[in-house]
């Protein structure tokens, strides 16, 4: 398997609005992207909770794209602590925590939006390197309770949550209960293992099951 998970995405308005079967927020001709694409803010909206629901819901699995596991899923709004969590990942890189204080904050030096800790659902609008009009979706961090299991596995967000734990601050998350599919790995206690680098996909997780991986660059989310 590559070693690299997400594909990465540029996703026009209209094929976005297809695969959610919800016509979002995004303007006309507008290209959906990573968030860290966007040179130039111009616009920060907060998603609805039938739009947000709507991405979450149209969540393939990799493997195969007709399985939703999320399709009729609960999605509770929540503000969650690193205490009691369990994450996929054996390793926290020191860079992304860095590229997330210096990449991601400074698209919102301009509004009056609430600080990492506490965004929401919402969508960053504004202009790419080429000048394109552009959009790029922001979910908080999300937790999976499994129907086998009362563990809070943190499945997107391992990072932010670092930086919450280290000033000692709760976070807005979203909790997804009743999925049709396990996670595509087994939860370990919450840790901050600090590496350099990345390791190996193979040592990046406990019982990983690549066949159960969603992919969530189909509607757009950088998980």
């Amino acid at each position: 398997m590559s070693e690299r998970i997400n594909k990465g995405f540029n996703i026009g308005k209209e094929e976005l609005d297809d695969r959610l079967g919800f016509t979002t927020q995004v303007p006309e001709g507008y290209h959906v992207v990573t968030l860290k694409e966007i040179e130039n803010s111009e616009d920060v909206v907060i998603m609805g909770i039938e739009e947000m629901e709507s991405y979450l819901r149209r969540i393939p699995l990799i493997s195969s794209g007709d399985i939703f596991p999320y399709a009729n899923a609960t999605f509770v709004r929540h503000v969650s602590s690193s205490n009691g969590l369990h994450v996929p990942q054996r390793f926290v890189q020191r860079s992304k925590l860095i590229s997330i204080i210096e990449g991601l904050n400074p698209l919102y030096d301009n509004f009056c939006f609430p600080n990492l800790c506490k965004r929401p659902a919402h969508y960053v609008f504004g202009l790419d390197s080429e000048e394109r009009r552009v959009a790029g979706v922001y979910f908080p961090p999300l937790v999976e309770i499994g129907a086998h299991t009362t563990q809070a596995l943190l499945i997107d967000g391992n990072h932010r949550m670092t930086l919450y734990e280290g000033v000692g601050a709760t976070g807005e998350t979203i909790l997804i209960k009743g999925s049709s599919v396990d996670p595509p790995y087994s939860g370990i206690p919450w840790h901050s293992r600090f590496v350099d680098e990345k390791p190996p996909l193979s040592e990046r997780y406990v019982d990983f099951n690549p066949v159960l991986l969603k992919d969530f660059d189909h509607v757009g989310i950088d998980g």
